[in-house]
C-alpha cells in the first residue's frame, strides 16, 4: 500500500494546529522552526526547534516539534528520544503526543502500533472533529489500508465525510477501500462523485485504479464517458486522444491528435501515435512517428525500448540491435534488464548463436534464472554442439 498522506493537504495544517507557538522562552526559535517545517526545510526546522529547546528545556511542545522534523529526515531514534522527553514533561497522555508517536510508527511502517496511537489520540479529542482530528483520521485510515483492514478504512473515511469533510479525495480513497474489499458496486458510487467535476485527470485516475484491480470493463465505462467531455484546448484533445487509444478507438484517437498543436505534442504523444499505427498495421506511419519522437528525445530510454520492441516484432533484428546498443550506452537506463534480454534474443535470431549464448548466460548471472532463460541456454548449447 503506497503512502498517500503527504498529498492529502491537511498534514501541515494539522501540524500547525498542534504546534501553536507560545510567547515564552524559545518561542521565536519555535516559530522559525514552524516556518521552516511548513516549506519542507526539515534540517533547518530541526535546528531551530533544537535552539528553542536550549532556551527552555521544560516546554514539551519544542521537543515534539523537533521530533516531527526529525521524522521527516528519517532520524527515527532521535525523534523517539525527543518524544520520550516530551511525554516525561507532560506526565500524561495528550492528543498531540499520541499523534506524533503514531506518525513515528507510521513512517517506520509499524502500522499496528501506529493505529493504536491514532485511536488513542482520537479518544482524547472528546468527540470533536477539527483540523487535527481530520489529520489523525487520515493517518488512521492509511494504517488500516496498509494492514488490509479495508472495511475499517472505509468506515474511517465515512467518519470524515459525515463530519463534513466532503473533499473529493475522501470519496476516492473510500472507493479504493471498497474496491480492495471486493465491493465494486459501492466503489463505483464513490467514484461517480469523484468525476462529477468533469476533470479528465479524475476520470483517468478512476480508470487506472479500476484497471489495476481487474475491473477492466467498469474502468472502460469511465473512459467512454470522458471522451464525451467538451473543450477545445490542446490538453482536452490530448486527453481524449489517449482515452480513445485505450478504448481501441484508433481512428478517433488520431482525429483528436490531429487537433493538437504540433508544439504541444511531446515524445509520449508521438509514441502513442506510433502504437496506434502499429495496431492498425501501418508500419510506414509507425516508423515516421518514432522518427519524430526520436528527434524530440534522442536519449529517452523508454522510447529506445519501445523502438526495440517494434523492430523485433517486425523481425528486423538488425535495426532492433542498433537501438539496444544505443540504450545500453546510456548511463541511467531503467529498462536495462529488458534491453539485456532483447539483446540476447536478437543475437539468436540474427544467427549469432555463440554471442547469444554468452548474452543469455550473462543475463542469468545478473538477474537470476527462469525456466525460459534456462531453456534458451540449453537450446543454444545444443546448436553449438556443447554438452550440457
Amino acid at each position: 500500500m503506497k503512502k498517500t498522506h503527504r498529498i492529502l493537504g491537511l498534514i501541515v495544517i494539522g501540524l500547525m494546529v498542534c504546534l501553536m507557538a507560545g510567547c515564552g522562552k524559545g518561542s521565536k526559535e519555535n516559530e522559525q522552526g514552524l516556518a521552516f517545517y511548513a516549506v519542507g526545510e526539515y534540517e533547518s526546522a530541526a535546528a531551530a526547534f533544537g535552539e528553542a529547546m536550549a532556551a527552555d528545556n521544560t516546554n514539551s511542545e519544542y521537543y515534539r516539534n523537533r521530533a516531527l522534523a526529525l521524522i521527516e529526515l528519517g532520524k527515527y531514534d532521535q525523534a523517539q528520544t525527543c518524544l520520550d522527553y516530551a511525554e516525561e514533561l507532560e506526565e500524561k497522555d495528550t492528543l498531540e503526543g499520541k499523534r506524533a508517536r503514531g506518525i513515528l510508527y507510521y513512517e517506520q511502517e509499524i502500522y499496528e502500533r501506529a493505529l493504536l496511537c491514532f485511536e488513542d489520540a482520537l479518544a482524547l479529542s472528546e468527540g470533536t472533529v477539527g483540523k487535527i482530528e481530520y489529520d489523525i483520521l487520515y493517518y488512521l485510515a492509511e494504517c488500516q489500508m496498509c494492514i488490509g483492514q479495508y472495511d475499517d478504512a472505509a468506515a474511517t473515511y465515512t467518519r470524515l465525510v459525515d463530519a463534513g469533510n466532503t473533499a473529493v479525495n475522501n470519496y476516492y480513497l473510500r472507493g479504493v477501500a471498497y474496491l480492495k474489499n471486493g465491493n465494486a458496486s459501492d466503489a463505483g458510487l464513490d467514484f461517480n462523485r469523484v468525476v462529477e467535476s468533469g476533470s479528465y485527470a479524475e476520470y483517468w485516475k478512476i480508470y487506472s485504479v479500476l484497471k489495476e484491480h481487474g475491473e477492466i470493463e467498469l474502468a472502460k465505462t469511465y473512459l467512454s464517458k470522458a471522451v464525451l467531455l467538451g473543450g477545445n484546448l490542446d490538453s482536452d484533445h490530448r486527453w481524449r486522444a489517449e482515452f480513445h487509444y485505450f478504448l481501441g478507438n484508433y481512428e478517433e484517437a488520431l482525429a483528436e491528435f490531429d487537433q493538437v498543436s504540433v508544439d504541444a505534442l511531446d515524445v509520449d504523444a508521438y509514441m502513442m501515435i506510433a502504437h496506434i499505427h502499429q495496431a492498425m498495421g501501418d508500419v510506414t506511419r509507425v516508423k515516421a512517428a518514432f522518427s519524430v519522437a526520436e528527434q524530440k528525445a534522442p536519449n529517452d530510454p523508454y522510447l529506445i525500448y519501445q523502438q526495440t520492441l517494434f523492430w523485433m516484432e517486425n523481425k528486423e533484428y538488425g535495426e532492433a540491435y542498433t537501438r539496444i546498443q544505443k540504450g545500453q550506452a546510456l548511463e541511467n537506463n531503467e529498462y536495462r534488464q529488458q534491453m539485456d534480454y532483447c539483446k540476447a534474443v536478437c543475437l539468436e535470431y540474427m544467427g549469432e548463436y555463440a554471442d547469444a549464448l554468452t548474452a543469455f548466460q550473462a543475463y542469468k548471472e545478473k538477474y537470476g534464472a527462469t525456466d525460459e532463460i534456462n531453456h534458451e541456454i540449453a537450446f543454444l548449447m545444443t546448436r553449438l554442439g556443447h554438452a550440457e
